[in-house]
């Protein structure tokens, strides 16, 4: 079995193959991954009210000719170095921005249940919050949480349209594994810009 030479750019910890790694993972998701995502079911957080950069952040997420970020902030192009792309996520009816670029930032990458458009709307969120924090407007309190609990509701609404039965369990099971991942980094960096 084949190891990972070091653990820079997401790859397997030392000394350890992917296929224990991803094992791991799997049996960690499944078991601890429904006791995890109790709150599964609940609404998608809500950004209204929460202002980034002048702006109402609900409408910085929304996606679409409707809501054109471009427009609303022309100067993220230059300040970001790319334009964000709308996609509409599994679970979701209407479009989100996201990070054409981003990706899941794990060893598991997007994982088997296909989570790289959820990854990238998280992505763009936080370069929405480094955007913030690049033209001298730093983002509020609670503007990372809630971009952290929609990645969490979006995880899930992702496995309840896509997958069933103990596909929808497992899937479910990543997804609380990764949120909470996400939420554990937030928390330690004390909610401040990533």
């Amino acid at each position: 079995m084949a190891t990972v030479a070091g653990t820079m750019g997401g790859g397997a910890p030392r000394g350890l193959s992917r296929a224990r790694v991803r094992l791991g993972a799997t049996l960690v998701a499944l078991v601890l991954g429904p006791l995890l995502a109790l709150g599964l079911g609940a609404p998608p957080p809500q950004a209204q009210g929460v202002r980034l950069a002048g702006h109402d952040l609900a409408g910085l997420l929304a996606g679409g000719p409707a809501h054109p970020v471009t427009a609303t902030l022309p100067s993220f192009g230059p300040v970001m170095g790319y334009a964000p792309a709308a996609v509409r996520l599994a679970g979701s009816d209407l479009p989100r921005w996201v990070k054409p670029s981003g990706a899941c930032s794990s060893p598991l990458g997007q994982t088997p249940f296909g989570f790289g458009a959820v990854c990238q709307a998280h992505d763009f969120g936080y370069d929405l919050l480094r955007y913030a924090d690049r033209t001298g407007a730093p983002a509020p309190p609670g503007a990372r949480r809630l971009l952290d609990s929609r990645f969490d509701h979006d995880l899930h609404a992702h496995c309840a349209a896509t997958r069933h039965g103990l596909g929808r369990l497992a899937c479910d099971g990543f997804a609380a594994l990764y949120a909470g991942a996400t939420k554990l980094g937030s928390r330690v960096q004390r909610y401040g810009t990533p």
